[in-house]
């Protein structure tokens, strides 16, 4: 699946890997700032982000970002789901992390 080769590439682009026994959320960014879940689903819903907001309500990251398949970006709450594509654009041109 493509997304799952955007994850490993995600992987050895992204700076910290959420450390062992914290699984609420798949990458950290800027020491803690930026939590990341990525997500195969081109639907996600609220029952796919309870680890993720889990993470957000005992870290309180700036921002929360759901990586997926989704066809668009769009707000739920306080986080961004992102299509896979544009987030790696986004990454990769400097506007997730600056």
């Amino acid at each position: 699946m493509e997304i799952q080769k955007a994850a490993k590439r995600l992987r050895e682009v992204l700076d910290e890997a959420v450390p062992d026994g914290i699984e609420k959320a798949d990458f950290i960014l800027n020491r803690g700032a930026i939590a990341i879940e990525i997500k195969g689903s081109s639907q996600v819903d609220d029952a796919s982000l309870k680890g993720l907001k889990a993470f957000c309500e005992d870290y309180a990251p700036e921002r929360a970002i759901v990586v997926s398949n989704e066809s668009r970006p769009r707000k739920h709450g306080s986080m961004d789901i992102i299509p896979w594509r544009d987030f790696l654009e986004r990454l990769w041109n400097g506007v997730i992390v600056r």
